[in-house]
């Protein structure tokens, strides 16, 4: 399926959560749009304080990924270079009290797939949060933008106050990358890119 955005599209305060006490796992992606098609938003658009939560108290994993968009299949933001794209306090947060590891990607978008933006973006003080009180691993990446695949930016982007946050009282590996930006695949960027004030905090 094919969602359209043809005009300017707002999406404040949203939010996604996954929870257990049990043994499953747990998966919980994007506070405000999940999309595993084709997505074009042709207009500006404004996400803020949008939300995505995974959290357990039992023996599973989880995995916690977008706290804005999380894309899957085709994302295309913007199709001219006066469009404008504002990630604004968005958040992702994880954390567990059992055994099972936890991954959180992408404060605002995480991108598993396509994603390209072609009009102009800010992503400014969204935020990564993971706490683990069990025996698991925490892997922490991307205080704005997380890629897993291929992302292409045309128009330049500008990334401010951005934070990655992991805290674990265990024994297990702490890994927490890119304040502002975690890339393991292919990122295209053109125009100017400008990184200012994001941090990445590790702590037990």
């Amino acid at each position: 399926e094919t969602l359209n955005f043809d005009a300017d599209a707002v999406f404040n305060e949203n939010k996604a959560t996954a929870s257990s006490t049990g043994t499953g796992n747990v998966i919980a992606y994007a506070g405000a749009i999940d999309t595993r098609s084709i997505l074009n938003m042709s207009e500006d658009g404004t996400f803020t304080k949008n939300e995505v939560t995974g959290s357990t108290t039992g023996k599973g994993t989880v995995t916690v990924h977008g706290g804005a968009i999380r894309n899957a299949g085709t994302m295309t933001l913007g199709d001219a270079e006066d469009d404008k794209f504002t990630f604004t306090e968005n958040k992702a947060t994880g954390s567990t009290k059992g055994a099972g590891d936890v991954t959180v990607l992408g404060g605002a978008i995480h991108n598993t797939k396509t994603a390209t933006l072609n009009g102009s973006a800010s992503f400014e003080k969204n935020t990564i949060s993971v706490k683990t009180e069990g025996d698991g691993e925490v892997l922490a990446g991307g205080g704005a933008l997380s890629n897993a695949s291929t992302l292409n930016i045309n128009n330049g982007l500008i990334f401010k106050d951005n934070t990655v946050t992991a805290e674990s009282t265990s024994t297990g590996a702490i890994t927490a990358q890119g304040g502002a930006f975690y890339n393991t695949k292919t990122a295209n960027m053109t125009g100017d890119v400008r990184f200012e004030g994001n941090t990445v905090t590790a702590k037990r």
